[in-house]
C-alpha cells in the first residue's frame, strides 16, 4: 500500500493513528525556548532544573529518563517534578502541519506522548477530542472515537500519586504495569488488525518490544504501515524497513501531501471496499481429480478444499444432504433468514459450505468477519443499494447476540439481503427465539433446521463415499445392509459419530496418533495444542499471542510453530490466527486420552485472560459461553473419576476473579456443577444468589432459576428418599415449572423426566387424595408440553432433536398416567 492509499484510508476513517515524541516538533510549550523535548531533552531539562551531579557517568546513564527522573526525586519534590512537567508538556501553539494530521477522522489515536499537542490542533480545526490515558476505565472510552490514549501517561490532569503509577516516568511507575499486559495493549493490538491502514508519526520502533511482538505475530500488518519521521538514521532506517514503509521528509512535509491527496480524492468515485464482510466466491484454480489422501485430509483435518468443493468433483469428494436442498429452495425463495444447527462435528459447516456454493449462482455470498464493528452498517447500506441477492453467513450468530453487531444486523434488513446463520444446537435452543423477535420474523420467512440427523439417502451416499476409498477399517463388510444399520443405529445416524468410528481405521488413526505422540513429548507443544483444542470446541476465537498469556509461558510465537512442525499438521496458523482443521479430531483426542488435569488448567487460565479484558464486548460474551456447564463437559473425558471434583474447581476459579460476583447465568451454572455431585445445600445457595440478581435481568436467565428449584425439589428429594416431604415438594416443583413465562424454550420441560423417576420412588406412599392430585399434575403437565411442541414447530422445518427428547417425556408422562388411570378403577 503506497503513500497515497494509506492517506485515503485515513480520509475514509480507516485508518489508526500513532504517536511519537517527534510528533510535537514544531509545537510550542511554556518553557523558555517554546520546544517540546524530544528524545534525551526531557532528561537535560531534569538534570539542569534539579541540579543533579552525573559528571563522569556514562552517556547512556545520562539519556536513560527512568533513571534521571527517579534521580531528580532524590533532592525534590513531586510537585517540583510536576511543575517542570506541565511547563514542557503543555502546548500552547500547534503548526499548520498539526492541524492538517488533526482534521483527518482517524479511527483511533495512540501515542507515546505525554503532551497535548494532538488535543490542541483537534481543537484549532473544530474537533473535539478528549485526551484519555490507563487510569481511565477501559470499558468506558474504549468504542469513543473522540479519544486520543496516552499509553505512557497524560500531561492535563496528572497528580503526584500518577507519578508512581500511570504516568510512566519514574522506575517505580515503569515497574507497575508494562504495555505488554495492560488492557491498552489489547485493545492497540486489535485496532491495529482490523485498521486497513496504520500510520506512526515520529515513533521509533527501536525500544517497543511489545509493539514488535505485534508485527511480529503478523508479517501482513508491514503492508499497511507507514512510519513518518524527518531524516532518520541509517540504523533507524534499517529497524523500520520491517516493518512497513517509511516517509522521511517529517510532519510538515506529510501534510502537504495529505493536502494534495485529500484536494484530488473523490471517495464516490472510488470503488467500496467491505470492511465487516468477506466476499465467498470460487478460487481461480479449481481441482482436476480427487483421490483418497484429499477425503483422507478431509475426515482428519476437517478442512474443505474449496478448489474441489466449487469444481465439477464435487460429488467424489462430499456427500450432499438433503437438508441443504431444502435450505436452498427456503432461502431462494421466500425465506428470509436460515438457522442451521448442530452438534459439534456433525456437518453443518459442510452444508453452509455447499450453500455457499450453490447461492453464488443466485447472487452474490459474504460472510461476516469475527471482528466486525459498526462499519457493518456502511457494508449493509451499500448492499442494498447494489444490484442482485446477497446472501450473508453469520457463524455461530449466538455470539454476536446481544451487542452492536447484533443490533445492526436487526436493523438494517432489505429485500436484497438474506442471511444464514449457524450455531450448535444446545445453543441455538437457547437463542432462535431472539432471532424472531428481534427480526420480526413471521413463520414464513424464518427458517430453522436441525441437521444433526442423516437421513436414510444421506446413510446410503456417505457409506458410497467412505467405502469408494477404502476406509471403513475394521468396520468394513461387503453387506451394504450392515453398513447402513452400523450408521443408523451404532452411530446415531451421525457424521460425527461415523468419523470417530473412523479414527479407528488404521489408514486414519496411526496418521493421527503418531502426531499427536511426538507433540505430547514437549510439555509446552501439548498444552498449546489443547488450548487450542478447547478454544476450537468452544468455538473461542484466539489468537497466537493469547496462547502465551493464557498458559502463563514465554511468547508463542512463528519461530515456536516453525520449530515444531507437527502442530501444523492439526493446527491452521495464519499470520496471528490460529485455528483448528478438524473438531472432529480434538473429540477424538480428547476421548481417547485423558488430559483433563491440563484440560483445567487451560480453561482457568481462559477464564482468567478474558476477565482482564471483559470490556470487549465480543470477550464478554465468551466468559459467559465458558461457564456454560453444557460447553464445560465438551472439553473433558468423561471417563475420569474425579471429573465432578474438577468441575467444581473449575467454577471456584472463575467465582474468585470477581467478574461474574453480579452474573445470574454464572451462580445457574454453579448451581448446576454441584447438583452433579448432589450437593444439593450449595446448589440451592447458589440458586438463592441467582433470585437476587433476577431483578437485574441479566442476559434474560431468570427462567432457569425457577426450573432448576424445581429439579432441586426432584432429585433432593428422590435421592434423600424423603417420604415424609416428597408430595408437598413435588407439588412445589410442578408449580415451579408451570409458572414458567417462556414458554417458547424447552428446558423447564426437561425437569419433567423426573416426573416418572418420582412416580415409581413415592407414588405407591401417596394418601389417594394424593395420588389424584398427583395424576391431575401430570395431566396437566402433558398438555403444557403439547402446547409446547406445537407452538416451536411453526418455525421448524424439520423435527429438532431436543423436541423429540420433550417428545419422549410426554410419552412417558402418558404411560404412568394410564397406568395411574387403571389403578383408580
Amino acid at each position: 500500500m503506497d503513500i497515497k492509499e494509506i492517506i485515503e484510508c485515513a480520509l475514509d476513517g480507516q485508518a489508526i493513528l500513532f504517536l511519537g515524541s517527534g510528533f510535537s516538533v514544531g509545537a510550542k510549550n511554556f518553557t523558555k525556548n517554546g520546544d517540546f523535548p524530544i528524545g534525551s531533552g526531557l532528561c537535560e531539562v531534569l538534570i539542569e532544573d534539579g541540579k543533579i551531579d552525573v559528571e563522569g557517568e556514562p552517556e547512556a546513564d545520562k539519556q536513560d529518563l527512568q533513571y534521571i527522573s527517579t534521580r531528580y526525586l532524590e533532592n525534590n519534590t513531586k510537585r517540583d517534578l510536576l511543575k517542570v512537567l506541565k511547563n514542557c508538556f503543555n502546548c500552547k501553539e500547534v503548526s499548520e502541519g498539526h492541524k492538517v494530521i488533526a482534521s483527518l477522522p482517524w479511527k483511533k489515536i495512540y501515542t507515546t506522548n505525554y503532551d497535548d499537542v494532538m488535543e490542541l490542533a483537534s481543537k484549532a480545526v473544530g474537533i473535539n477530542r478528549e485526551g484519555v490515558h490507563s487510569k481511565n476505565k477501559i470499558g468506558d472510552i474504549y468504542s469513543r472515537k473522540d479519544a486520543i490514549i496516552h499509553i505512557n501517561g497524560f500531561i492535563n490532569g496528572v497528580n503526584e500519586d500518577d507519578l508512581e503509577t500511570t504516568f510512566k516516568l519514574t522506575q517505580n511507575s515503569y515497574a507497575k504495569k508494562t504495555l505488554s499486559d495492560s488492557d491498552w495493549a489489547v485493545a492497540l493490538h486489535t485496532d491495529i488488525k482490523n485498521a486497513q491502514a496504520v500510520v506512526f508519526i515520529g515513533y521509533s520502533l527501536d525500544c517497543d518490544l511489545e509493539l514488535k511482538q505485534i508485527f511480529a505475530c503478523d508479517e501482513k500488518l508491514k503492508d499497511k504501515c507507514i512510519f513518518v519521521d524527518y531524516n532518520p538514521s541509517r540504523r533507524k532506517i534499517t529497524s523500520m524497513q520491517a516493518f512497513g514503509d517509511i516517509y522521511p521528509d517529517g510532519t510538515d512535509c506529510f501534510a502537504k501531501v495529505i493536502q494534495d491527496v485529500k484536494a484530488s480524492y473523490k471517495p464516490d468515485e472510488k470503488e467500496y471496499k467491505l470492511k465487516s464482510l468477506t466476499i465467498e466466491k470460487a478460487p481461480l484454480k479449481l481441482a482436476q481429480k480427487v483421490d483418497a489422501s484429499d477425503v483422507i485430509r478431509l475426515f482428519v483435518n476437517g478442512m474443505v478444499d474449496d478448489a474441489i468443493v466449487y469444481s465439477a468433483l464435487e460429488s467424489e469428494y462430499i456427500f450432499k444432504r438433503d437438508y441443504t436442498e431444502q435450505i436452498y429452495a427456503f432461502i431462494s425463495g421466500e425465506g428470509k433468514v436460515a438457522i442451521i444447527h448442530s452438534d459439534l462435528s456433525n456437518g453443518k459447516s459442510i452444508i453452509a459450505k455447499q450453500l455457499m456454493v450453490m447461492l453464488n449462482q443466485n447472487g452474490d455470498v459474504y460472510s461476516l468477519n469475527n471482528n466486525a464493528d459498526t462499519q457493518l452498517a456502511d457494508d449493509l447500506e451499500y448492499l442494498s443499494n447494489k444490484k442482485g441477492m446477497h446472501y450473508i453467513f453469520v457463524r455461530n450468530y449466538n455470539q454476536v447476540i446481544d451487542g452492536n453487531t447484533w443490533n445492526i444486523l436487526c436493523r438494517y434488513q432489505f429485500s436484497n439481503i438474506k442471511y444464514i446463520f449457524t450455531a450448535r444446537s444446545y445453543i441455538n435452543d437457547n437463542f432462535y427465539y431472539r432471532v424472531s423477535k428481534d427480526m420480526h420474523l413471521s413463520y414464513d420467512s424464518l427458517g430453522m433446521y436441525d441437521v444433526n440427523e442423516l437421513k436414510d439417502a444421506d446413510i446410503d451416499r456417505f457409506d458410497k463415499l467412505i467405502s469408494n476409498y477404502g476406509l471403513w477399517g475394521k468396520n468394513y463388510t461387503t453387506n451394504t445392509r450392515s453398513r447402513y444399520g452400523f450408521i443408523k443405529k451404532k452411530c446415531r445416524s451421525e457424521v460425527k459419530s461415523v468419523l470417530l468410528e473412523l479414527y479407528k481405521s488404521p489408514a486414519v488413526t496411526q496418521k493421527v496418533d503418531l502426531v499427536i505422540q511426538n507433540i505430547v513429548k514437549d510439555e509446552l507443544a501439548k498444552k498449546v495444542l489443547l488450548c487450542a483444542f478447547v478454544c476450537n470446541i468452544l468455538s473461542i476465537p484466539i489468537e497466537v499471542d493469547d496462547l502465551a498469556i493464557i498458559l502463563g509461558v514465554d511468547t508463542v510465537n512463528k519461530i515456536f510453530f516453525d520449530k515444531y512442525a507437527e502442530l501444523k499438521e492439526l493446527l491452521l496458523i495464519e499470520g496471528n490466527k490460529i485455528g483448528l482443521k478438524s473438531s472432529s479430531v480434538a473429540t477424538y483426542v480428547i476421548n481417547a486420552n485423558n488430559y483433563n488435569d491440563e484440560v483445567l488448567e487451560i480453561a482457568n487460565g481462559i477464564v482468567n485472560h478474558f476477565c482482564n479484558h471483559s470490556y470487549n464486548q465480543q470477550y464478554a460474551h465468551i466468559l459467559r459461553f465458558m461457564i456454560s456447564f453444557s460447553n464445560l463437559r465438551l472439553i473433558f473425558n468423561r471417563k475420569d473419576a474425579d471429573l465432578k471434583t474438577k468441575y467444581i474447581n473449575f467454577y471456584e476459579n472463575a467465582r474468585k476473579t470477581g467478574f461474574y460476583d453480579d452474573n445470574q447465568f454464572f451462580w445457574i451454572q454453579f448451581a448446576i456443577a454441584v447438583m452433579e455431585v448432589e450437593d444439593y445445600n450449595a446448589a440451592e445457595i447458589y440458586l438463592n444468589n441467582a433470585s437476587a440478581l433476577s431483578h437485574k435481568k441479566i442476559n434474560d436467565d431468570s427462567y432457569q432459576v425457577d426450573s432448576l428449584r424445581a429439579r432441586l425439589l426432584l432429585e433432593r428429594t428422590i435421592v434423600s428418599g424423603d417420604k415424609e416431604n416428597a408430595f408437598k415438594n413435588f407439588e412445589q416443583a410442578h408449580r415451579l415449572i408451570c409458572s414458567n413465562k417462556t414458554p417458547e424454550r424447552h428446558y423447564p420441560y426437561r425437569q419433567v423426566s423426573h416426573y416418572v423417576d418420582f412416580y415409581e420412588t413415592f407414588y405407591a406412599c401417596f394418601s389417594d387424595k394424593e395420588k389424584v392430585s398427583f395424576m391431575f399434575m401430570c395431566t396437566e403437565m402433558q398438555k403444557k408440553i403439547e402446547l409446547y411442541l406445537n407452538r416451536v414447530s411453526d418455525y421448524e422445518k424439520n423435527s429438532r432433536r431436543i423436541n423429540l427428547f420433550i417428545k419422549g417425556i410426554s410419552d412417558n408422562l402418558q404411560i404412568i398416567i394410564n397406568k395411574m388411570a387403571a389403578e383408580a378403577k
